[in-house]
């Protein structure tokens, strides 16, 4: 009972002391996160464990709630083939991802929800670093699907700590050493600081240097 007392008490207080949410307004928002990403398939995980992806990660959200998503990801991740320590053979995968999403988001309190669904574009480059075996390294460019979700904490007016999480699915129709198709998608996971303004600054800004230059 009296760890559920100060648990309430210290939302209460977080509810006064963190900044309260401005009036809803077309807003366009910049972030940057990292994290940790998820492997789906076990051979992949078993070869290349967890890898830590970073992100750019661009926002139009309208006063309605509808937001639009456009992001892009780098992971690098070094493994090795499963086998005795004698036959395990060095490896490196690389990935490059860019997210698109519609998400609709609402606020709860002084948090800020969003939920969403979308397709990526996913580079892939898989590298057999042992000598001699460089013609074993595959790369190529599938499309996946995912859902997403967010929540965000104001810092300040402007600026917010964000977290999302984003499962998918990306199959490279390559087969494994178990002879099933490899599926490089999964959970991702990151954390990070997201600033966000009115579009009508944006806007605004832009039809002040046009006026400049007449």
């Amino acid at each position: 009972m009296n760890g559920v007392r100060s648990l309430a008490a210290c939302l209460v207080l977080a509810g006064l002391v963190l900044p309260a949410r401005a009036a809803r307004t077309d807003r366009v928002g910049v972030g940057l996160a990292s994290g940790l990403f998820v492997p789906a398939m076990k051979e992949v995980r078993e070869i290349y464990g967890l890898a830590p992806p970073v992100a750019l990660v661009l926002t139009w959200t309208k006063k309605s709630g509808l937001a639009f998503g456009l992001g892009f990801e780098y992971l690098s991740a070094g493994g090795r083939t499963v086998g005795s320590a004698e036959e395990s053979l060095p490896l490196r995968l690389r990935l490059w991802t860019v997210p698109a999403s519609i998400n609709y988001e609402w606020d709860y309190g002084w948090i800020r929800f969003s939920a969403g669904l979308g397709a990526a574009l996913n580079i892939y480059r898989e590298r057999w670093e042992a000598e001699g075996l460089e013609g074993l390294s595959d790369e190529g460019q599938r499309l996946g699907v995912f859902a997403r979700g967010t929540a965000e904490i104001p810092v300040s007016s402007r600026l917010s700590a964000a977290g999302i999480a984003r499962y998918g699915t990306v199959s490279t129709n390559v087969r494994s050493y178990l002879g099933n198709s490899v599926n490089l998608g999964g959970a991702t996971l990151l954390v990070g600081l997201s600033y966000s303004f009115s579009a009508d600054v944006a806007v605004g800004v832009g039809s002040g240097r046009r006026r400049d230059e007449r």
